[in-house]
């Protein structure tokens, strides 16, 4: 596998953190915000990483499954963030 520095990457998200997060990896990127609509019912997952993690493997699909994206990109990124209140 080729080292992550020559790989193409895609992060499915505008968010200016996340941006700030591969750019201080020295990683390059292309940014596609991600259309998915986050309304998945928190009550379908038991735990709120369940969710997060859901709703940012959609957010990755959504902009993988472009086709422009599947001809371009080696990998693409979603994330999503939750607080929780105990």
């Amino acid at each position: 596998a080729p080292p992550i520095s020559r790989l193409r990457i895609v992060l499915a998200s505008a968010s200016p953190r996340r941006v700030e997060i591969l750019k201080m990896m020295n990683l390059e990127f292309q940014v596609i915000p991600s259309t998915f609509p986050e309304t998945l019912s928190h009550s379908d997952f038991p735990v709120a990483e369940d969710y997060v993690m859901e709703n940012a493997k959609q957010k990755a699909w959504e902009v993988a499954r472009r086709p422009e994206v599947q001809t371009s990109a080696d990998i693409v990124i979603g994330s999503d963030t939750v607080v929780v209140l105990d």
